[in-house]
C-alpha cells in the first residue's frame, strides 16, 4: 500500500499546495489522480491474485521442510536415547522422546511448526514478489 500510495501522496501535495491554479483545476487534477491510484491498486491486487499458487506452493513446501527438520532433531534424539540405554555413552540422560509421543506433545509440536512454516512461506513469497521485487 505504501509503495501505491506514495508517487501519489507527493503529486497530491504538489497539486494542492500550488498556489496559482485554480480550484476547479485542482478538481480536475485530483479527480486524475484517484483514476490513476485506483488503477495502480488494481494492477497491484491483481497480480497478486495471480501469484496465489506460487503463495500456496511455498506455504506447503515451507510448512512440510520446517516439519522433515523437526523429524530429523527428534531421530537424532532418538539415536542418542538408545546408545544411553544401551550404555554406549559416558552421560546418562533422557531427551523423553518417548513420553513426548505417547502424550502427544511431539505432534502438537509438529503441528506448531507445519503452521509456523505455512506463515513463512507465505510471508517468504510476498516478500519476493510484491513488497520488494
Amino acid at each position: 500500500m505504501r509503495k501505491s500510495m506514495r508517487p501519489h501522496m507527493t503529486e497530491m501535495n504538489k497539486i494542492l499546495s500550488a498556489s496559482h491554479l485554480s480550484t476547479e483545476v485542482k478538481r480536475e487534477k485530483l479527480a486524475g489522480l484517484v483514476h490513476s491510484f485506483k488503477k495502480t491498486l488494481r494492477d497491484n491486487f491483481s497480480s497478486f491474485a495471480s501469484n496465489t499458487d506460487g503463495i500456496l506452493r511455498n506455504m506447503i513446501t515451507e510448512g512440510f521442510e520446517e516439519v522433515s527438520e523437526e523429524l530429523v532433531l527428534d531421530a537424532t534424539k532418538g539415536i542418542i536415547e538408545v546408545a544411553n540405554y544401551l550404555g554406549l555413552t559416558e552421560k546418562q540422560g533422557s531427551f523423553n522422546l518417548i513420553e513426548s509421543y505417547q502424550s502427544g506433545e511431539a505432534f502438537q509440536n509438529y503441528l506448531t511448526n507445519f503452521v509456523g512454516g505455512l506463515l513463512g512461506g507465505a510471508l517468504f513469497e510476498l516478500e519476493r514478489t510484491q513488497i520488494s521485487p
